[in-house]
């Protein structure tokens, strides 16, 4: 600063120019061209001594500089050589050459710039020296190793492996010895620069006064300056130009920067004014989702407005037609006479309750009671009567069902309904997904005479039930068995297996005995003298009577709600299984008010609007067919085909058996 804006830039070229001179005389040597050498590549069956010899061939321009290089390079191109013609151990040969190679990139990578910066010296042609007898050696060793045979491969393995170890690190070694030369000399030439640069920093000092006074640095100053730094006044007159021609194109990318800077912030700018607008278009849109749902929820509150409005209408209307109805009294038939309803004084307060209660209060006043809310019962007749002409427009249950409905309504058995339990009965109507109270008594009950669920009938002692024995149950174990609403426990009668129809009767108080079961015929456990010819007539008797059952029609059936309880499918339905059952194709009916369809894997009928399931099952003789038959036991008779069976009690101890396979006697 002292000396003036005129001769700074001269200053600061000279201390620029006096750190890049190799040495006293100011020669400089440039830096060799830069060049892509190969790579050592990763497998030494990878190894390539054309990459060796390119590596090489870069070296050799370093020749006029360093003369030892040019030795170096020949016993370099020795090894490459030596690779090339060997004809066995290439491994081991391919070794040496990836060591020598990279031994060559170091080197090129290294020697450019001692040269350029000045730095050889008599250490650095010492280990050149010896880096050059060392990969000589390398050279003979890979001529001579590369043509040995087998044998002398043998008798020479361990020498030669200690030959290669030893090649290996002295080459390392060697490589290590000149980078730690280089080191120290650059370390040397950064001293020299220090001590230029001290150089002109005293000269420029010692004409710092007369500057002053002067307003600028004398052509005397600016000489004694240019030899303290090593240079001419010519060559600092081109420094300076490359100087300024620098200085300017760093002020025009300093102002390009500048208009970058510019272009940036104002793309910022219109950034923010974009996120601006999207936030109001996000309120927008917010705004208008809030008028739409507060429109929505209006909309709602008319519907459900009016539609309350509609429903006390239809109360009306029900009122008004149940005055008309019962303005002269309306007599529900039954077997025990006839009841008669005048439900006027109290259609006001029905149009108020549920629909569990407004049948309650028209059974109440049915019954004769003034206060449907009264807490008092009904009378079981009297109650079954009005059931059935709130639910069944008035016809007759047969007495199977009668009897069926007072055990499911009826359950401490006192002869009279509460509120309680016609509450539960019909609320399970409700859940039950049945269209009306027909199905659901039919479902629950079963039909009666006509067959169903249960397949129940009445005779003189009460009531008789059929139901199938359930798989897995063998003579002498119970099964669960839901008949009318309740649950027993059935003991599986001696003679009887799974698949097999039972027949039960259920006296007037509800206990079920077995009176009609038919127990077929036990095979003869103990063979008499002339076993075998008792055994054919025993096969025969039962190959005679399997055509008769085979004779009988197929039926089909679905699974009820309790354990083994069927109902049967209609014979246009169960047709319509036969037909399609040997290819299993598609089967669909229409049944009070649902449709349904065959799951042929499962063996199942489906309700297409709920997906309830319910198994089906085919019976032939009283026997299930499908979709699993009852497993049988029997033993091989004297002919080929010919077998007899056992009876049911061996085969139940079988099949208890079978699974850990106990042993069995009988």
């Amino acid at each position: 600063d002292a000396v003036g804006d005129a001769a700074a830039p001269l200053v600061d070229d000279a201390q620029q120019y006096a750190g890049q001179v190799a040495n006293g005389t100011g020669a400089v040597v440039k830096m060799l061209p830069a060049v892509d050498l190969p790579p050592i590549p990763f497998d030494v069956m990878g190894f390539d001594p054309d990459a060796l010899l390119k590596c090489v061939g870069n070296l050799a321009a370093l020749a006029a500089s360093i003369p030892l290089i040019g030795g170096l390079v020949a016993s370099m191109s020795g090894v490459a050589e030596g690779c090339h013609q060997a004809k066995v151990n290439k491994k081991a040969i391919n070794g040496i050459g990836m060591r020598v190679q990279e031994v060559a990139l170091t080197l090129n990578e290294l020697l450019p710039a001692a040269v350029e910066a000045g730095q050889k010296s008599a250490a650095l042609d010492a280990n050149l020296r010896n880096l050059g007898g060392l990969v000589n050696s390398a050279g003979e060793f890979v001529r001579d190793f590369g043509k040995k045979g087998f044998m002398r491969r043998v008798f020479s393995a361990q020498w030669d492996a200690e030959k290669i170890h030893q090649l290996d690190t002295d080459l390392t070694g060697c490589v290590g010895d000149i980078s730690m030369t280089l080191n120290v000399a650059q370390m040397r030439m950064q001293q020299r620069t220090f001590e230029e640069v001290e150089k002109i920093s005293a000269a420029v000092e010692t004409q710092k006064s007369a500057a002053v006074g002067d307003g600028g640095l004398s052509e005397e100053a600016l000489q004694q300056i240019m030899e303290a730094a090593g240079c001419t006044m010519q060559e600092a007159s081109e420094e300076l130009g490359t100087i300024s021609a620098d200085i300017k194109a760093l002020l025009e990318g300093q102002q390009r920067l500048l208009d970058g800077q510019d272009q940036l912030k104002g793309g910022q700018d219109t950034l923010m004014a974009g996120q601006v607008l999207l936030a109001d278009g996000q309120d927008q849109i917010k705004a208008d989702i809030w008028d739409g749902t507060n429109a929505i929820l209006d909309a709602e509150k008319q519907m459900e407005r009016k539609m309350k409005e509609g429903q006390e209408e239809i109360k009306d209307m029900l009122a008004q037609m149940s005055v008309q109805n019962t303005a002269g009294g309306h007599v529900a038939g039954g077997a025990g006479g006839a009841v008669i309803i005048n439900a006027a004084p109290q259609v006001a307060a029905l149009t108020n309750k549920s629909p569990v209660q407004r049948a309650w209060a028209k059974f109440k006043t049915g019954a004769g009671h003034r206060n449907p809310d009264d807490g008092e019962p009904i009378d079981v007749m009297t109650w079954l009567q009005l059931f059935e002409g709130e639910f069944l427009d008035g016809e007759d249950l047969n007495p199977a069902q009668v009897a069926g409905l007072k055990k499911l309504v009826d359950k401490d058995r006192s002869g009279e309904i509460t509120f309680a339990e016609h509450n539960k009965f019909y609320k399970k109507f409700m859940n039950s997904g049945c269209d009306s109270m027909a199905e659901f008594l039919e479902k629950l009950l079963g039909g009666g005479s006509s067959g169903g669920n249960g397949d129940a009938s009445s005779g003189r002692g009460g009531l008789k039930a059929k139901a199938v024995i359930p798989p897995g149950s063998m003579p002498g174990m119970q099964f669960p068995l839901n008949l009318f609403g309740q649950s027993h426990m059935v003991t599986c009668p001696p003679g009887m297996g799974p698949g097999m129809q039972l027949e039960i009767a259920i006296d007037a108080d509800g206990n079920l005995s077995l009176p009609c079961v038919q127990q077929p015929q036990p095979i003869q456990q103990t063979q008499q003298p002339g076993g075998a010819a008792m055994r054919m007539q025993q096969m025969q008797e039962q190959q005679m009577q399997a055509p008769q059952e085979l004779s009988q029609p197929p039926s089909w059936r679905c699974a009820g709600d309790g354990p083994g309880l069927f109902f049967p499918f209609d014979a246009a339905v169960a047709s319509m299984f036969e037909q399609a059952l040997p290819t299993k194709s598609p089967v669909t009916w229409h049944d009070r008010g649902f449709n349904y369809f065959v799951d042929w894997s499962t063996m199942e009928q489906v309700n297409m609007a709920n997906s309830t399931r319910r198994g089906i099952e085919r019976v032939v003789g009283g026997r299930v067919t499908h979709p699993d038959p009852t497993p049988s036991w029997r033993c091989a008779g004297d002919g080929p085909g010919l077998f007899f069976p056992f009876d049911a009690a061996v085969a139940s101890m079988f099949e208890q058996a079978l699974p850990t396979k106990s042993p069995v006697t009988w």
